[in-house]
């Protein structure tokens, strides 16, 4: 809501009025003594109200703008805002009897619309490896569907230049393209933080340390304290979906990028199964 204040006719028109509850007989008006005090009382006040409406605006996250809300959102220690992805996922590749050693960051082209992809982890992969792979653009185009095909730009020894997108358990290829997060969506997670800070290895900050996951777009996280006894915790999470109604299921490469980042920003005493 916005805190309604005077302008500045009414400003006027309340000074002389009250000027009149005093002294009924009094001329008011433009051009009289109490008009032009009127006048210069309301030009004093103006920018009085005018701040007072800003500070009021500024207490709701909704009347903030986006620069104001980054602000906001870095001095509760979180992520100013949280950027664009690309999709991941894994490629089944073709190689020598050998096989060829795939270096992180291998250069992998999807001709049809131009997308990059990269090898996240340089191994020895052998013929019908899965090897993973991370879009270098961003957004929902990056998603590709099972079988598709990519191309090597610089494969090495060893390796064909083809490689076709697996198609993992669920029935996905590369998903989790998306872009960066709305205004909308950073007001949520302001008033989430706020409502529940994150502090002491509570479930807040493991939702926390999972929504900034880097290539991972989670929308949320959920824990279950004491699952497996005191002192315990499960934790699971959710994608945000690129469309109304688009899957929020993580695959199982998103799934060990958020448990990577999450165990490594908790404190060693923090141990996991």
């Amino acid at each position: 809501e916005k805190l309604i204040i005077p302008t500045r006719d009414e400003s006027i028109a309340k000074y002389e009025r009250d000027y009149r509850l005093r002294m009924p007989d009094a001329r008011v008006g433009e051009g009289t003594l109490p008009g032009i005090d009127a006048r210069l009382c309301a030009d004093m006040i103006g920018p009085l109200y005018a701040e007072a409406s800003r500070f009021a605006d500024d207490a709701v996250l909704e009347n903030k703008t986006l620069a104001e809300l980054k602000v906001e959102a870095g001095e509760l220690g979180l992520v100013e805002i949280l950027p664009a992805v690309g999709a991941s996922g894994f490629v089944t590749v073709i190689t020598s009897g050998g096989g060829a050693t795939i270096l992180t960051g291998t250069l992998a082209l999807y001709e049809p619309t131009g997308v990059k992809y990269q090898c996240t982890a340089t191994a020895l992969y052998t013929n019908g490896s899965q090897v993973p792979v991370q879009a270098i653009d961003t957004g929902p185009n990056t998603d590709l569907a099972p079988g598709s095909t990519l191309k090597w730009q610089s494969p090495p020894s060893g390796l064909g230049q083809n490689a076709t997108v697996y198609t993992d358990a669920q029935g996905f290829g590369l998903t989790g393209g998306r872009n960066e997060e709305t205004q909308v969506e950073l007001v949520a997670r302001i008033k989430d933080a706020k409502a529940n800070p994150a502090v002491a290895g509570n479930v807040a900050e493991y939702r926390k340390l999972a929504t900034e996951a880097p290539g991972v777009a989670v929308q949320d996280g959920f824990g279950y304290p004491c699952i497996s006894g005191p002192g315990t915790i499960g934790f699971c999470f959710t994608l945000r979906p690129d469309e109304t109604g688009g899957s929020r299921i993580p695959t199982a490469g998103q799934r060990a990028t958020v448990k990577a980042h999450v165990i490594g920003s908790m404190p060693a005493d923090d141990s996991y199964p």
